[in-house]
């Protein structure tokens, strides 16, 4: 068996993860972008989905390392497939259920070789399982050790103050996505009649999207609906390929109007 992992380690962990995926993916699509996105759903600079898997690929680790073959390139290879596996389960749950809670894709990889409903990819995961990798074999004995040098009664008012931090920040984020689910909704049901009248003139709605946009705002008046939308607009800049299943061109085109 693997390390022995302490409440305390899971909770540090947490912590160490969320934060390091923060900081990795808003470098990463700020990058892409050409522009400063900060792609937390929080406040805080922390993004869960990473500190949820990260912790989880450790703690599976050390169920499984003793079994685990001896050999360099097959425990390397079976190391970054469980991994992957493991990491992925929790992308694609995550993914399933944002969309049913909240009415909305954050992240699609429908355009990407080899993905699965859209949630999950097997390049992303293969970087779920590279990565996890070099976390688990390189960086989190060492990250353990850095955090059981600080004084355990430190430690923990650390840990304490963190937490209910972010519960207070999360209570904040899981209203507004409930207030931004209602605005989704309502948006659907305001903009789907006048969708079903486009029926096979789509070619044609799609070439003139703006046009179209601005009748349909007179017709079903929605000014209103995106004036509440804008108070949530933080979610879309986050998350600019956010869409949805049924209505995905037409909230593009509301997303844009609620950024300005």
């Amino acid at each position: 068996m693997g390390i022995k992992y302490a409440l305390l380690d899971i909770a540090c962990m947490f912590i160490a993860y969320a934060a390091l995926g923060w900081v990795w993916e808003t470098t990463y699509v700020s990058f892409k972008l050409g522009r400063y996105t900060n792609r937390g759903f929080l406040r805080a600079p922390i993004i869960p989905i990473y500190g949820f898997a990260a912790t989880t690929i450790m703690l599976m680790m050390s169920l499984v390392e003793s079994l685990l073959p001896t050999d360099p390139f097959l425990f390397l290879v079976m190391s970054v497939a469980y991994i992957a596996i493991v990491a992925s389960v929790w992308e694609y749950t995550t993914s399933f259920v944002m969309e049913w809670a909240f009415k909305a894709r954050w992240w699609d990889y429908s355009k990407r070789a080899f993905n699965l409903h859209g949630r999950i990819a097997l390049g992303v995961s293969a970087f779920w399982g590279l990565g996890g990798f070099a976390l688990w074999y390189f960086v989190n004995t060492e990250l353990l050790g850095a955090f059981r040098a600080v004084p355990n009664v430190i430690l923990r008012t650390i840990v304490s103050i963190f937490y209910f931090g972010i519960l207070i920040d999360a209570t904040f984020t899981l209203k507004e996505l409930i207030n931004l689910r209602a605005v989704v909704i309502k948006m659907q049901a305001s903009i789907g009649e006048v969708i079903d009248e486009i029926g096979d003139r789509i070619e044609e709605f799609e070439e003139n999207i703006d046009g179209w946009m601005d009748e349909i705002e007179e017709r079903v008046a929605l000014g209103r609906i995106i004036e509440k939308g804008k108070k949530y607009a933080r979610f879309y800049r986050n998350y600019p390929n956010a869409t949805t299943r049924k209505l995905p061109l037409v909230l593009n085109i509301l997303r844009e109007k609620i950024k300005r």
